[in-house]
């Protein structure tokens, strides 16, 4: 019984740990990565940062257009916004997904060596991808990029995508 508390005691002291550990970047810090892309037109980056019950969550996004192609870019930072929704949801990203109907195409799959997601309406050629740039075993500590996009094919969308450095943005993690 003894043992057993002091294992229960030191697994609670090692992810409470590393849950003080971690560090957000303030909203401003990502603008950066947010950059222009030749040949599309970028509004101004937004973002927030905000504190819940202990918690820090950091989120900036950047809209751009190209004739009528658009791409909105999300990089956050902990549970919030709409890729760690999705996981939270889920209870962690699973690592093999596949769905279809007639309209939609949601699947699991990897990104330039990361863990992601990609929900596609077949229809409207639009879709949403999802890239988990940190490990998920702390919900709260979830790095993620996320692309919305419409009149784009997916190998488009994975083309612009393509355009910012996603081992960068997850070097804003400390």
């Amino acid at each position: 019984m003894r043992k057993a508390f002091l294992f229960a005691l030191i697994l609670s002291l090692v992810v409470c740990g590393n849950a003080l550990a971690w560090k957000v970047p303030k909203y401003d810090k990502i603008y950066p990565y947010l950059k222009d892309v030749a040949g599309w037109k970028a509004e101004k980056p937004v973002g927030q940062t905000m504190s819940l019950n202990g918690s820090t969550f950091s989120m900036a996004m950047r809209e751009y257009t190209k004739g009528s192609k658009k791409a909105t870019l999300i990089v956050g930072f902990g549970l919030f916004g709409p890729v760690a929704g999705y996981i939270s949801q889920l209870g962690g990203l699973p690592t093999q997904f596949y769905q279809e109907t007639d309209e939609v195409i949601v699947k699991t799959t990897t990104y330039r060596g990361f863990k992601a997601f990609v929900q596609i309406y077949k229809k409207e050629k639009k879709g949403f991808i999802g890239v988990v740039l940190s490990s998920a075993s702390v919900p709260s500590q979830i790095a993620y990029v996320a692309l919305n996009f419409e009149n784009m094919s997916l190998s488009e969308a994975e083309s612009f995508l393509n355009n910012f450095n996603l081992n960068g943005i997850k070097s804003l993690i400390h």
